[in-house]
């Protein structure tokens, strides 16, 4: 056996003289995978109004930043569980919404949208339409504006 492998009763036993709790160690752990991955688990919005606390048994503690991102979130609260159990090994059953002001928004770098805005999407829009009439009527309903 090389000094790397262990088997997981060396594992619990070393913890053990160490005085570390495995269940605290293993909470640590998923609590720790799911805050580096908590833009991907609720997506860009949430993520800047939104923050994981702390996980006690199957609960996640949610810090919300304000009462309409957390009504939100508690509508999509199954959906969000299972994004959530993708880095916890399933052991998430409930989430807890609370209201945490002090939540730092981040400054969220968005890469820059392909598409144009105003009238020069609606007249980039009309130039793909194959119909030479319905476009010829659709430039002048865009000249109105």
């Amino acid at each position: 056996m090389n000094s790397f492998d262990m088997e997981s009763d060396d594992f619990s036993s070393l913890l053990s003289k160490l005085e570390i709790d495995f269940e605290k160690l293993k909470s640590e752990v998923e609590f720790r995978a799911i805050s580096d991955h908590w833009k991907d688990i609720v997506g860009l919005e949430f993520y800047k109004f939104s923050k994981p606390k702390k996980i006690i048994r199957d609960t996640l503690y949610i810090g919300v930043y304000n009462s309409a991102y957390k009504m939100e979130l508690q509508f999509v609260s199954n959906l969000l569980i299972q994004n959530i159990n993708k880095y916890s090994k399933n052991r998430i059953s409930k989430i807890r919404l609370d209201l945490d002001t002090n939540i730092i928004i981040p400054k969220v770098v968005e890469s820059k949208k392909n598409h144009l805005d105003g009238k020069e999407n609606l007249i980039c829009i009309t130039e793909r339409e194959k119909d030479e009439t319905t476009r010829k009527k659709l430039l002048s309903l865009i000249k109105v504006f």
